[in-house]
């Protein structure tokens, strides 16, 4: 099993801005995006990435935006 890295919290914000704002466009590269950074987003969403997972899977982007903000606002939160 591989160590899980430290998720660097810049690349983190910038992966996210994109994909969210491919989501909210309805712009099918989100799913490339996603499959791009799935392993350090497993790591960032624990809790909701296999919903997301399936969302952008099934080109559901607003129901994946919409979970995918939902779950950083406790992350948003906690960082404060």
């Amino acid at each position: 099993m591989f160590a899980q890295r430290a998720l660097d919290p810049v690349k983190c914000a910038s992966v996210v801005t994109q994909l969210q704002a491919l989501l909210a466009a309805a712009d099918a590269q989100a799913v490339q995006v996603w499959d791009d950074n799935a392993v350090w987003l497993r790591q960032a969403l624990p809790e909701h990435f296999r919903q997301i997972e399936q969302a952008i899977g099934q080109f559901e982007f607003d129901q994946a935006l919409t979970l995918m903000t939902a779950a950083l606002v406790p992350a948003v939160a906690q960082s404060l």
